[in-house]
């Protein structure tokens, strides 16, 4: 399964973190390289304190500290053993996706006989804080191949039929190669999305401050609603 490459580099040092290809239309994700724990404030000392293992990381972290590169997030906790609630600093290294592909769309021309089309498309979900990237594509073709704005009409039936079609391949290729098929681990790693059952959905999704990841389910009504952008990020055309 593809994987998508978030590095930082910093005075010869390199971080990396690989993600599934769910993660390749957002271009950053952060990286978790210290937690603090407190009792009640932030101004008393931490009662519980890890970072990373690897010295490199915090080194970086801490020379990028109150730049860009770098986030501070607190947390509100509680045990539910305890009842007792505490804070939680969390301290991200920003890593930049290597394989973002920015649109480049210079040429869209549809409805020659002779040709055929594809168009890579981004679906942009907001949900409060928390945004969802769906990738896909569009295909026509010949004389009378639907244009793009036909195809937006009716945009998310036209994403869940995709999205079928591509479990139903996956499903196909397992059974072909004698394998027992696992599709909600297989769709959610790669399309960040799987349907389960009537009108509810499981997603994965990075918060506005690009730092943390996360996964939950959403009802369909729910997800349609948060639709803010549709991007033609590539555009092929071919001699058929």
């Amino acid at each position: 399964m593809e994987k998508i490459p978030f590095t930082l580099e910093h005075q010869g040092k390199t971080l990396r973190e690989e993600h599934y290809s769910w993660a390749k239309h957002h271009k950053k994700v952060g990286y978790c390289v210290g937690v603090e724990k407190f009792h009640q404030s932030l101004e008393e000392a931490p009662f519980y304190e890890v970072w990373h293992s690897d010295k490199k990381h915090v080194d970086v972290y801490r020379a990028l500290k109150n730049t860009p590169h770098t986030l501070t997030k607190v947390y509100d906790m509680m045990n539910f053993d305890t009842g007792e609630s505490f804070k939680q600093r969390r301290h991200f290294i920003l890593l930049e996706n290597q394989a973002y592909q920015e649109a480049d769309v210079s040429h869209y021309s549809i409805g020659a006989s002779n040709t055929k089309q594809t168009c890579h498309i981004r679906l942009i979900f907001q949900l409060e804080k928390d945004r969802f990237i769906f990738d896909m594509e569009h295909r026509s073709a010949g004389s009378y191949a639907e244009t793009f704005g036909s195809f937006l009409e009716d945009v998310f039936t036209n994403m869940m039929d995709y999205l079928e079609d591509k479990k139903e391949a996956y499903v196909e290729a397992c059974r072909r190669q004698e394998e027992e098929p696992n599709v909600q681990s297989h769709m959610v790693r790669t399309h960040g999305i799987h349907s389960l059952g009537e009108s509810e959905y499981k997603i994965v999704v990075v918060d506005s401050s690009s730092s943390l990841i996360d996964e939950f389910d959403i009802e369909e009504e729910e997800l349609k609603r948060s639709l803010i952008g549709v991007e033609i990020y590539q555009f092929n055309m071919e001699l058929q």
